[in-house]
């Protein structure tokens, strides 16, 4: 596995990524504290899930 990153606050570890998926999902595991919030972003390529 990768070392954890960090963004906005949030820790993030990526479980699997496009190559061992197929390209089909990329698993992130994320540690967010209470409060923290996400910038309005957009995903113009694929779709989220939580």
């Amino acid at each position: 596995m990768t070392q954890p990153l960090w963004l906005f606050n949030t820790r993030l570890t990526i479980i699997a990524d496009a190559t061992t998926t197929g390209g089909q999902y990329d698993p992130i595991e994320g540690y967010i504290p209470p409060g923290t919030q996400t910038p309005p972003h957009r995903h113009t390529r694929y779709s989220e899930q939580l």
